[in-house]
């Protein structure tokens, strides 16, 4: 039986396509920033800026307070600077920013980008760095939050925040995404339909 926390409804006017991109996504993302606490303008630094947890980030992240930058490709540059973010292509190879929320989990090549003391977040707890120069690490195990998950999904019909669909696979050709999963790099969610 599905507990009640892990439910909310869905607008009327939010498609269920659009609406499968919110739980898994937005979720870690909000969740994620809830590990970098308050923003008070600290600089944060989003790697797969243009993923399905990025894309929801940068909103996110933006709205909270923080000066984003998203790291993704040049070709992504549109989607990330219409967020507000500051689009960068490659990591500046020094600390930088207060605080990583490292969705394309690259792990220690991130970590290197936080400046001392600052906080590392990453999106599989079995792949984060080792902490280093008094830099606070950890990460985010998505967890049920129907009341979150609610405002997020309003957040999605009103077009605060991006549905971001990859692509829409029938489930007899569901080999497909699992082909998609394996080479990576594609934008938003795969959805797959009966």
């Amino acid at each position: 039986m599905l507990p009640e926390n892990a439910v909310a409804v869905r607008p009327r006017e939010l498609s269920a396509i659009d609406a499968a991109t919110v739980p898994l996504s937005a979720l870690t993302a909000s969740q994620a920033l809830d590990l970098a606490g308050a923003a008070r303008g600290r600089s944060l630094l989003i790697t797969g800026a243009a993923g399905s947890v990025g894309g929801f980030a940068l909103v996110l992240a933006a709205e909270r307070g923080f000066a984003v930058t998203g790291l993704a490709r040049e070709s992504d540059r549109v989607f990330v600077e219409s967020t507000g973010a500051t689009l960068i292509t490659s990591l500046p190879g020094s600390p930088t920013y207060a605080a990583v929320l490292d969705a394309a989990m690259i792990g220690e090549t991130a970590l290197a980008s936080v400046e001392d003391a600052g906080i590392y977040i990453g999106v599989a707890p079995s792949a984060v760095p080792e902490a280093e120069r008094e830099i606070s690490v950890s990460a985010v195990g998505a967890h049920a939050d129907s009341r979150v998950l609610g405002e997020l999904l309003a957040g999605v019909t009103s077009g605060a925040y991006p549905a971001r669909v990859h692509s829409v696979i029938p489930l007899s050709e569901a080999f497909r995404a699992h082909h998609q999963l394996e080479t990576g790099g594609f934008r938003g969610k795969i959805i797959i339909v009966p």
